[in-house]
C-alpha cells in the first residue's frame, strides 16, 4: 500500500463522508421545516466528517502495517477494523437520533468499506 492509495483513499472516503453527512442533515431538516437554518451547521458538519474520514484512514492504514505478518491478509482485516470503527462510532456519537443514528452510521459503515476495498484491496 503506497502513501498516494492512503491519500487518494483519504480524499474519497473525506469526499463521501461530506455528501452524506450534508445531506442527512438537510434531509432532517427539511423535515421539521428549517433547512435554511441549517445550512451553517451542515458546512461545518462536512469539514468535521472530512477530518474523522482522514483520521479513519490512518488509523486503517496504522492497523494494516501492524497487522502485517501476524495473519494472512492484513489489509483485509485493516478495511473491516476501520468499517467496525465507524459503525460504532456513528452509532454512540448521536445516540438522541436512536434508530436513524444506526441507519446513517450503518450507510457510512457501507460507504467506507466500499471506498477503503476499492483503493486497497
Amino acid at each position: 500500500m503506497t502513501t498516494a492509495a492512503v491519500v487518494r483513499a483519504a480524499a474519497q472516503l473525506g469526499l463521501v463522508h461530506a455528501v452524506i453527512g450534508v445531506a442527512g442533515t438537510l434531509l432532517l431538516a427539511s423535515t421539521v421545516g428549517e433547512a435554511g437554518a441549517a445550512v451553517l451547521p451542515a458546512l461545518v458538519l462536512g469539514l468535521a466528517l472530512v477530518l474523522a474520514a482522514v483520521i479513519v484512514v490512518v488509523l486503517a492504514r496504522l492497523a494494516a502495517g501492524w497487522l502485517d505478518g501476524r495473519v494472512r491478509e492484513p489489509v483485509v482485516v485493516a478495511i473491516m477494523f476501520a468499517s467496525a470503527l465507524v459503525l460504532v462510532s456513528g452509532v454512540l456519537t448521536v445516540p438522541s437520533l436512536g434508530v436513524a443514528a444506526v441507519g446513517v452510521s450503518a450507510v457510512m459503515t457501507l460507504a467506507t468499506h466500499l471506498v477503503l476495498t476499492r483503493c486497497w484491496a
